[in-house]
């Protein structure tokens, strides 16, 4: 009788192909920044304006985005709700909240009303004068629009800038300069080997041929 072959694929459709190592660097720096441009830079991808969009436009890279992403909410031990439910408050903070009748900060009420944590930083100065010593006490909120950022990010209505018919031609050009430079250092062997390395490589290849 002949054996069964198992036509079950993988949960996880990252788990069928393992990622060259650029792409898990520019992965782990995506879901850490939220800047595809960052992330690509930090990766050593050599045009990161122009490859971080290109990534984030690969639906398995999207997809492993969401994975990591989840994942280290389920290790922070936090859900959904809770992240968005922060950065909203964070959004609409407003400083009087804090504050009791007579304008000073009031922490115990701050607690009280669960909107202790819009405080990002609290200093206390005192300063000494012949007039004796005066404190100055500074309040200083979480960023509204940070957290408005944040919020889209989570939502998905950011937008990274997506490479345009100029840049691309910029990015022809770079490519064969930077093949041209090798070819005068070296000679024409060793440009042709670096012109196929770039071919090899599925960001850069479209721009080497």
């Amino acid at each position: 009788m002949p054996a069964k072959t198992s036509t079950k694929s993988p949960s996880n459709a990252s788990e069928r192909k393992p990622l060259p190592v650029k792409r898990e660097r520019f992965i782990e720096g995506f879901v850490a920044s939220g800047n595809a441009t960052k992330a690509a830079r930090d990766a050593g991808y050599r045009s990161p304006n122009v490859e971080g969009a290109r990534l984030l436009a690969n639906a398995s890279i999207r997809e492993r985005v969401e994975a990591r992403r989840r994942e280290l909410i389920r290790a922070a031990e936090v859900d959904t709700q809770e992240i968005i439910g922060t950065l909203v408050s964070q959004m609409r903070a407003d400083i009087t909240d804090l504050l009791d009748e007579d304008g000073e900060i009031d922490f115990v009420a701050a607690r009280a009303a669960n909107v202790s944590h819009l405080i990002k930083e609290y200093t206390v100065k005192r300063t000494a004068s012949e007039a004796g010593e005066s404190v100055t006490r500074t309040v200083k909120l979480h960023d509204s629009q940070v957290a408005a950022k944040a919020l889209c990010e989570v939502f998905g209505l950011r937008q990274e800038p997506r490479p345009n018919r100029e840049t691309e031609a910029s990015k022809r050009r770079e490519t064969e300069e930077s093949v041209e430079r090798v070819r005068a250092a070296h000679g024409d062997r060793a440009a042709e080997e670096y012109r196929q390395m770039l071919l090899d490589d599925e960001v850069t290849g479209k721009y080497a041929n």
